[in-house]
């Protein structure tokens, strides 16, 4: 069935796909659902910390992303969205075939024990905050029973939980456990409206020069009242100061944000589109400014 005019109205226009075929035919328990999430217990992505993190497994990942406006294939190869680009793309695919080979020694379909949850939770650095739903794939795709699972395990070593959807209007309607782990992902004004109208926190991309010109504030106001923080990794960026990371920030999970007092956090777009291009650009003249204004000092 297609998506109604209403329906992608809805969406900000960002036209998000029905849910996934054949997921709700065979209704899940408790006891018995399909586990579609593995897990790492750190990551070398320097922005995130290194905490434990999450990806769709390798079969339901394309069919999680599918209908997000960076999930589109590049003339030039690869997709736009930058998860999907570069060195965490390259671990991951590493990681898929590792888990293939011990599904099929195995001979089921669970995931290998070294890459469930209680795994990456029990091997996680001392310091780690939070766990993150997710690095590639949107968790959307779990079913409610794993998304409990994941916040009650999480509740019981002491962890957060961060991430985002960006199937917040089609797959998050009325499922209140999403709209209380993960902020909404939007791209535009209308899309963040709609998203903070349903009861969702929101992160909200927008372009370099807007991020930019509102550093003196530290938020963003949407036409439509909504407040974002700045993230304050790229504010710091931005400002050529060591950035926090998520785990030392963790604004990001859907508690912090609610007791902050904002309606959610707004990024820089960022990654290989050409949006993202000018933020790397914004970066490269203020870090060019600030060694001319040192060396102007010496």
């Amino acid at each position: 069935m297609m998506m109604s005019q209403a329906e992608h109205d809805h969406t900000g226009g960002q036209g998000y796909p029905e849910p996934i075929p054949g997921q709700d035919e065979t209704p899940e328990t408790p006891w018995n659902f399909v586990r579609r999430l593995v897990w790492r217990a750190t990551t070398t992505t320097s922005k995130t910390g290194d905490v434990p993190t999450a990806f769709v497994r390798d079969e339901d990942a394309a069919a999680s992303c599918k209908g997000c406006r960076h999930f589109v294939k590049r003339k030039t190869g690869g997709r736009s969205c930058y998860a999907w680009r570069g060195r965490v793309v390259q671990g991951y695919r590493s990681m898929s075939k590792a888990i293939a080979r011990r599904k099929a020694a195995a001979g089921n379909d669970e995931p290998p024990p070294a890459y469930t949850l209680e795994a990456a939770i029990a091997g996680r650095k001392w310091n780690a905050r939070y766990v993150r739903l997710t690095a590639i794939g949107d968790a959307s795709i779990c079913s409610d029973h794993e998304l409990t699972e994941v916040r009650e395990q999480a509740d019981a070593a002491g962890l957060d939980v961060l991430g985002y959807t960006a199937q917040w209007a089609m797959r998050g309607r009325d499922r209140p456990v999403l709209r209380s782990m993960l902020l909404a992902s939007t791209q535009t004004d209308t899309a963040t409206r709609r998203a903070a109208a349903a009861g969702w926190m929101v992160a909200q991309t927008v372009d370099a020069q807007r991020f930019a010109s509102a550093m003196d504030a530290g938020h963003i106001t949407t036409a439509g009242g909504q407040r974002l923080k700045l993230c304050d990794h790229q504010a710091a960026v931005l400002d050529v100061q060591h950035p926090p990371t998520c785990n030392q920030c963790g604004l990001c999970t859907v508690r912090n944000m609610r007791a902050s007092g904002y309606d959610g956090v707004a990024f820089a777009e960022h990654g290989p589109t050409s949006h993202g291009k000018a933020w790397t650009r914004l970066v490269a003249a203020a870090r060019k400014a600030a060694d001319a204004a040192r060396e102007g000092a010496q």
